[in-house]
């Protein structure tokens, strides 16, 4: 699953999510995001593009196709 970095615009805090692609441009939720009431609700989020995480399979050193 790809790793999405959450930025409030307010105070700059970011969080990363780890997410499905099909809830990629849902805001993180309170728990997630660690602020208290107050914070999350004034807080203007915006969404910046991180790398996928990748993972090889074993002995991915001069093989070939080892997926």
């Amino acid at each position: 699953m790809p790793i999405y970095i959450w930025v409030d615009k307010n105070t700059e805090t970011q969080v990363e999510i780890i997410r499905n692609l099909s809830a990629a441009d849902e805001v993180p939720d309170i728990i997630e995001s660690g602020m208290g009431i107050e914070e999350y609700d004034a807080a203007d989020w915006e969404k910046r593009m991180s790398s996928t995480t990748f993972k090889r399979g074993p002995g991915w050193r001069g093989s070939k196709g080892n997926w």
